[in-house]
C-alpha cells in the first residue's frame, strides 16, 4: 500500500490577523506604494479601477517577505488610492500585492498549513467552525484553513512563520 503524498503548487506566507487566505494565483495588482496615508494604499502608477480591484480584496504588503502584513479593501478612493483595513503601508515605497478574495468570485481552494514555529493556533476551518488548537508543533498542518485568527475560543495564536499551501 503506498502512502499518499503532500504535493502543492502553490504557496504564500500569512499574517495572523483573521484575513482570508488568499489564492496566490488571484493576482489582481501589484507594484509599490507611493506615499504614506494611513489606512491606504497609494500607488500613482497603479489603475485599481480598471485592474478590478473590488470593496472586500486582500491586499498584502509584501516589501519584507519573510513577514507580509495585509487587510481587506474597504473603499476604492480613486483609480490610484484604496482605503484598507489596517494601516498596513507605513513608510513608502513598499511592495504590495491585490489579491481577489474568494467573496469577489475568486478561486478559493482551501490550504493546509505548514507551522514553522510551534504554538497555539487559532483558526476559521473551510467549514466556518473556529477553533483553536493548544501545542500544535512544527510542520504540516492538515485542516483546510479560511483564515488564522489572533485568538479564537479564548487561545492567542502563538504559532508563527505559516505558510498556506494550495
Amino acid at each position: 500500500m503506498s502512502l499518499p503524498k503532500l504535493q502543492t503548487e502553490r504557496a504564500i506566507r500569512i499574517p495572523i490577523n483573521g484575513i482570508e487566505i488568499p489564492y496566490p494565483a488571484n493576482i489582481l495588482a501589484s507594484g509599490n506604494s507611493t506615499s504614506v496615508t494611513a489606512s491606504k494604499l497609494v500607488a500613482t502608477g497603479a489603475n485599481f479601477i480598471t485592474s478590478g480591484v473590488k470593496i472586500g480584496d486582500i491586499v498584502y504588503n509584501v516589501q519584507t517577505p519573510a513577514s507580509p502584513t495585509s487587510a481587506t479593501v474597504t473603499a476604492i478612493d480613486s483609480a490610484t488610492q484604496l482605503s484598507l483595513s489596517a494601516n498596513i503601508f507605513t513608510t513608502s515605497p513598499n511592495a504590495y500585492v491585490v489579491y481577489q478574495s474568494a467573496g469577489n468570485n475568486g478561486v478559493y481552494a482551501y490550504p493546509i498549513l505548514y507551522v514553522g514555529t510551534g504554538g497555539n493556533l487559532a483558526v476559521e476551518t473551510e467549514g466556518g467552525e473556529i477553533v483553536a488548537f493548544s501545542s500544535v508543533p512544527i510542520g504540516f498542518f492538515p485542516f483546510k484553513i479560511k483564515r488564522v485568527l489572533t485568538t479564537g475560543g479564548g487561545i492567542a495564536t502563538t504559532a508563527s512563520n505559516l505558510i498556506a499551501l494550495f
